[in-house]
Parts: C-alpha cells; sequence; structure tokens
C-alpha cells in the first residue's frame, strides 16, 4: 500500500535529491543537463554521447542514496554492467569507476561487469571473477555441478508457472 507523502516531505525529498544530483554530475563531470533534471526524482534525462551513461549512473546512485535515507530497507545487489559505454576517455573512465566504488555501500554487494577496470582505481575486499569463456560463465567440467544446484529452483518455477497458466 502505497502511502501518500505530504507536500514538506515532497520538498525535503526532492531538494535532497538536487544537492544529490548536483554533487553526483559535478563528480562525473556531466554539465550539459537542464536545470529541470535537478527538481524532482522524476524528470528525464536529457544528454547524449558519453555523457549519458556517468548521468544515467549518477542518477541511480542519488535515488539509491534518497531510498537509504528515506525508507528502512535492507542493503542489496547493485548490478552494473557495462559502464564504459559510448567509449569514456581515459580520464572519464577512471572518475566514473571512482564514483562507482565510493558510492557503493559498505553492505552492498557489487556485481560489475566489464571488458576491464583502469588499473587507477581499485576495489580493496572485492572478489573479482574473470569469464574467459567467451559465451558462458562455467566451464564444460562445471555445468553437471551447477544443473544439479539449480534443477530444484526451475522445477519450482515451471510449476509456479503452471499454476499461473491454469488460473
Amino acid at each position: 500500500m502505497q502511502e501518500k507523502i505530504d507536500k514538506s516531505k515532497s520538498k525535503q525529498i526532492n531538494q535532497r535529491y538536487k544537492t544529490l544530483m548536483s554533487t553526483a554530475m559535478d563528480t562525473l563531470q556531466v554539465f550539459n543537463l537542464r536545470k529541470s533534471v535537478f527538481e524532482s526524482p522524476d524528470r528525464k534525462l536529457n544528454t547524449s554521447g558519453s555523457d549519458l551513461p556517468r548521468a544515467i549512473l549518477g542518477y541511480f546512485f542519488s535515488i539509491l542514496q534518497l531510498i537509504r535515507e528515506n525508507e528502512n530497507v535492507p542493503y542489496h545487489p547493485i548490478v552494473i554492467d557495462s559502464p564504459k559505454q559510448q567509449d569514456p576517455d581515459d580520464e572519464n573512465q577512471i572518475r566514473l569507476f571512482t564514483f562507482i566504488r565510493n558510492k557503493v555501500a559498505r553492505h552492498d554487494q557489487l556485481l560489475l561487469g566489464s571488458v576491464s577496470v583502469p588499473d587507477e582505481v581499485e576495489f580493496p575486499d572485492a572478489t573479482i571473477v574473470r569469464l574467459d569463456n567467451k559465451y558462458g560463465a562455467l566451464l564444460p567440467e562445471e555445468l553437471s555441478g551447477a544443473e544439479t544446484k539449480i534443477e530444484p529452483y526451475l522445477r519450482e518455477a515451471e510449476s509456479l508457472l503452471a499454476e499461473d497458466q491454469d488460473a
């Protein structure tokens, strides 16, 4: 059930969003956004090229921070796939990965899929999984063990889908 937010709380959230978003865009050096983007989280980002992935990243981390500050939510995985979209230059790559590293909370789990990470940016205490098999995450000798572990979940999902179709 969605609770109605009073005008005062809404104004407070929008002001905090503006601060978080402004800081994120300054850090990521995205300067060509309309002022309206900073007024409220429901505004559309209006940028392109190599600024767009950085703007989207800053936007989502601003929203995530707002959620953390205003709701009692558990920490959860953050999944970022290919943050180097639009082929940013070396400085922006460093800026992008540094921002990600600095914004992930201590208890978050970050799943970051990238062809590479700049040498200048370290993720301390990170477990790095290198996927060298072009079309799969598992080696052939690992398939049977994985299949055995996942099979009960697949059967349960199929059962639930069948129930939904019968209803």
